[in-house]
């Protein structure tokens, strides 16, 4: 494969996780939203930091299942639901 090529892929695959990244974000901002707690409450029953919660919800921080499941106990939601909101939004 040239390098041209195997460039243009990884600035795809770039593109394509970035979209994914915001895409959580937003289900998890809507999500937190929606239920009516504070973020500072939220950061604060999964443990996690305000600073580390809002890189999350603004799509600035990967984010990883477990806190997925995390943020969903803490707002009291099923946590496949927002998965399955992040794949179809």
């Amino acid at each position: 494969m040239q390098a041209d090529e195997k460039a243009r892929k990884a600035a795809q695959r770039r593109r394509v996780l970035a979209k994914s990244r915001k895409t959580v974000a937003s289900v998890l901002a809507v999500a937190i939203r929606d239920s009516e707690l504070k973020q500072s409450e939220v950061a604060r029953e999964t443990g996690m930091t305000e600073d580390m919660l809002s890189d999350i919800v603004t799509g600035q921080r990967k984010t990883e299942l477990g806190e997925i499941a995390l943020i969903a106990k803490a707002i009291n939601e099923d946590p496949l639901v927002l998965i399955r909101r992040m794949f179809n939004w």
